[in-house]
């Protein structure tokens, strides 16, 4: 369990801690799903929790964020994978207490059981969350800025998959009428899996940078809040944001059970459907997130999430499958899209060496922000609902029509955010409805992946075919290719979409010093785009030996 501290990791060193990650991300998403959301909601019922329990059970999850600080501390000494390693070995070891609450229910009195499960849960979280404190700053650290979307969305398809597996292999073994030993062979289970997990954990070297930045004071990120009204004004978003998008599908499964009285059983079934949309949403952002940005991105997602909550808040009086089954879909897809943008632009908009400080006051305003959001308000309307005399499905309808209206003041607060890239929502929007465009983030997603010049060629000839704008970035990577054949592509490409001042100059750069190669197809590639900066060197051409470039040099000036 003895892992290295090094400077600044390699290209290799990143992949072989990627690869580490993805394994660990894998095996914990089957602990977890043994563990923790659907299943430990569906064990408290079965124990004769009530919706306040519930609630307060949930709550747990988000109020123990404060613990953080002890995982800042834990970081400074131990470095960010040992930590993460050592808590998440200790969280699963939690999972004792959730064996013997029936036993306590049974000896002393219902509430004992209550009592001692809600100690379970309550240690499982802190120790979560005292692992999770380097979460961030381990996947900034394994990452690059150009691939840090595609991780992330990575990471979330490998946990939506295992999760998906161990759900549907839940809903077999419980069947419709479980009995409470089968929930404690699943919690064994789970927590054996999560003791392995930690394990690819400790094979990830850690950043030196990391725990320089852990022993660095709350000051400066503190200063920085009450200096830049952008990071401020983030920092107020990211709770807001995490607090509509965490409680859909916990109140989504109450609504099943106890607003349609729908058996465990059927109730993972949907679960298993909110977690399929995670899945191809994932696949999805692997494709979007790094060319798009994540600001429109993540206004995108918590309108959809908006959506949800309308459409539970008009649940139909009776189960209909034609409903909730869409319902539950998209709601999934909502959830990881969110999450995965909004870490996304976190990444992306705060400095390296604050990322630790800032990545803890911002999950425990987030977390006491849901724990309240769980355990006062959402609790409050549900017993305020029945005080008034109404039961089952209208109770729920209350809360999500909630909901609903609180994700509209956070999408005003989402839209006021500094984009981290240029393109406007309205853009994204086109693109998404796009074929062509999608077509050519497809092809870019391709052209990530490590290639034979013959494949790199084909992959350049199809960005020129289809002619979108979204291609420019990598084109001007083909422009630096030592090879021939690949530059003379890409400047063919260019001919065909709107570039910037950045690949003007590449192309300019490429006129001046390509001569007898591809000086022409650049001077050809200007002309038509009547770029005006280029005519100083058109006219220093005019006088080459390339034959070429002088008869291309004399047709640009000319449209020029």
């Amino acid at each position: 369990m003895k892992n290295s501290v090094l400077k600044e990791l390699t290209v290799s060193q990143k992949k072989q801690a990627q690869g580490n990650y993805l394994k660990f991300t894998a095996l914990n998403a089957i602990s977890y799903g043994s563990l923790g959301d659907s299943v430990l909601i569906l064990y408290a019922l079965k124990l004769g929790g009530s919706d306040t329990m519930i609630a307060i059970l949930v709550s747990f999850f988000y109020l123990t964020m404060p613990a953080m600080l002890v995982g800042k501390a834990w970081v400074s000494r131990l470095g960010t994978t040992r930590t993460f390693g050592y808590a998440w070995i200790l969280r699963n070891l939690s999972t004792v207490f959730f064996l013997i609450a029936p036993l306590a229910q049974r000896l002393l009195a219902p509430e004992a059981g209550f009592i001692v499960l809600g100690t379970g849960v309550f240690f499982f979280f802190i120790f979560r969350t005292i692992g999770i404190t380097p979460m961030t700053t381990l996947i900034g650290d394994i990452t690059s800025q150009k691939d840090q979307g595609h991780f992330i969305s990575r990471i979330w398809f490998w946990s939506s998959s295992a999760l998906l597996l161990i759900i549907i292999i839940s809903a077999r073994v419980l069947g419709s009428d479980p009995d409470i030993r089968l929930f404690q062979y699943i919690f064994i289970f789970g927590g054996s899996v999560g003791i392995l997990s930690s394990l690819f954990l400790f094979k990830i070297p850690s950043s030196d940078r990391s725990r320089r930045s852990a022993n660095q004071p709350f000051k400066r990120a503190i200063v920085r809040l009450r200096k830049d009204k952008d990071a401020r004004r983030f920092f107020f978003t990211w709770p807001m944001a995490y607090s509509v998008v965490a409680l859909i599908l916990p109140y989504a499964m109450l609504t099943l059970k106890r607003g349609y009285e729908f058996g465990d059983q059927q109730a993972l079934l949907f679960s298993i459907l909110h977690f399929s949309g995670s899945i191809v949403i994932s696949l999805f952002n692997g494709m979007i997130l790094d060319r798009i940005g994540p600001r429109p991105m993540m206004f995108i997602y918590l309108s959809g999430a908006t959506v949800c909550s309308i459409f539970w808040g008009m649940s139909p009086a009776e189960p209909n499958l034609f409903y909730l089954i869409p319902l539950f879909f998209f709601g999934g897809v909502c959830v990881s899209g969110s999450m995965a943008s909004i870490n996304h632009y976190f990444l992306n908009s705060t400095p390296k060496r604050l990322r630790i400080n800032s990545s803890i006051m911002i999950n425990i305003a987030s977390g006491l922000l849901t724990g309240l959001m769980s355990s006062i308000v959402a609790a409050g309307i549900l017993k305020l609902m029945h005080s008034l005399g109404y039961q089952g499905l209208i109770v729920y309808r209350a809360f999500f029509g909630f909901l609903a209206v609180y994700a509209m003041f956070v999408l005003y607060q989402i839209y006021q955010l500094k984009p981290v890239s240029n393109r406007k929502i309205k853009d994204v929007l086109s693109i998404l409805f796009s074929i062509r465009e999608l077509r050519t983030l497809y092809t870019l997603q391709k052209a990530t992946r490590p290639s034979t010049e013959k494949e790199t060629v084909s992959l350049v000839n199809r960005l020129g075919a289809l002619g979108s704008d979204l291609s420019e970035e990598m084109l001007q990577t083909y422009l630096k290719s030592p090879r021939f054949l690949i530059r003379a592509k890409a400047i063919q490409a260019l001919r065909n979409i709107e570039f910037g001042e950045k690949t003007e100059q590449l192309l300019i750069a490429e006129l001046e010093r390509g001569e007898y190669t591809t000086a022409y197809l650049a001077a050809d590639v200007l002309g038509e785009h009547r770029i005006q900066s280029a005519t100083p060197s058109l006219r220093h051409a005019l006088v080459s030996d390339d034959i070429f470039l002088r008869g291309k040099a004399i047709t640009a000036l000319v449209r020029l």
